[in-house]
């Protein structure tokens, strides 16, 4: 089984994982790494035959010559239109922008709108897995966030080796604002309940690689950070891990 939420499969030891310092000298939480036990073109030839008859006085018919056989072409099949035999390779589906797909509502500089964001960011985490996207989830996350940095290196992985995972890899349970006096509009933090999800890993072939995650609870407390005209993950600390049954 894989640490899947938090780093890779499971010859990656645990480690910790932390934010960036904030130059605002906003309060930050240690992460550590959870671990869980891981057709073809037819061608078609129409001939249609048309005979007219002139009306006029009846006359006798004249006598009948030896029939002339009426000679029908076979069609002529163009090699270039012919179809393969055998399945057609699935194509590989683009990677998942992170900021097209982003909701409205997450980019409203509001507390509704982190907690938006919040839930759009875990998201992605697992819509960049789905569909290995290496280089997008960093968009989302300020320079230096171990866990985006772990994440990163998971879709490059996947990407680079043609594998998938079987399904999502987790879904969001619950955001909980955490008070902060005086809270900085810049700054919110929210506590983040993660179901991560069993799935198994997959090659280019759909075929089982041996690698798989199993169904566990994640508890973490983030700060996100207002910079310019958007929000970024600023920290991400895991403060509780627990086995789902």
């Amino acid at each position: 089984m894989s640490p899947e939420i938090s780093g890779t499969p499971t010859t990656e030891p645990a480690g910790h994982l932390e934010g960036r310092p904030s130059a605002r000298g906003a309060r930050r939480t240690p992460i550590k790494v959870a671990r869980s036990t891981v057709v073809g073109a037819a061608l078609t030839a129409a001939i249609t035959a048309l005979m007219t008859a002139c009306a006029g006085t009846p006359v006798e018919p004249a006598p009948r010559s030896s029939a002339t056989a009426i000679k029908i072409p076979t069609p002529v099949v163009d090699p270039s239109a012919t179809t393969s035999i055998g399945p057609t390779p699935s194509a590989t589906p683009p990677p998942f922008d992170v900021l097209a797909n982003m909701p409205p509502a997450a980019k409203e500089h509001t507390a509704k709108g982190a907690e938006a964001f919040a839930r759009y960011f875990f998201e992605s985490v697992s819509k960049t897995t789905e569909v290995p996207s290496p280089k997008q989830l960093p968009r989302l996350c300020s320079p230096g966030l171990k866990m985006c940095t772990v994440r990163e290196s998971r879709s490059a992985e996947l990407a680079a080796n043609r594998h998938k995972p079987s399904g999502p890899i987790l879904e969001v349970a619950s955001i909980t604002q955490i008070p902060d006096t005086p809270s900085p509009a810049d700054f919110q933090y929210f506590r983040i309940a993660i179901r991560q999800l069993p799935s198994r890993e997959l090659d280019a072939d759909n075929r089982d690689v041996g690698q798989w995650t199993s169904p566990n609870d994640f508890l973490f407390e983030t700060r996100l950070i207002w910079e310019g005209d958007h929000w970024l993950m600023d920290d991400v600390g895991d403060i509780t891990t627990r086995n789902a049954p």
